[in-house]
């Protein structure tokens, strides 16, 4: 699927660890979404009812970051434009 989706229909395709990379096929469009760690602390704090563990924290701090100097077709942070995104995907 990810392959015909290079040359064929769009297929968004989550990525939150580093070694899944590797399962992008040659020529994958790719965007980088990032947010401030306060931020993604605060998110995961919500889910969990308001309880953030000291793991969990910890896990998150080690992992933020991890894309930032990945070679990508667009970088966006949590204050994208969608329509910044649209042009983009339209003109690859």
């Amino acid at each position: 699927m990810l392959s015909d989706a290079v040359t064929g229909d769009n297929l968004i395709y989550l990525i939150t660890e580093f070694e899944h990379l590797n399962f992008l096929p040659q020529g994958a469009f790719k965007i980088v979404l990032t947010a401030e760690l306060i931020t993604i602390k605060a998110r995961f704090k919500e889910r969990m009812r308001g309880n953030l563990p000291i793991p969990v924290e910890r896990m998150l701090e080690i992992k933020h970051g991890i894309f930032d100097d990945l070679s990508c077709n667009l970088k966006l942070d949590g204050n994208y434009n969608i329509d910044k995104v649209i042009s983009a995907l339209s003109q690859n």
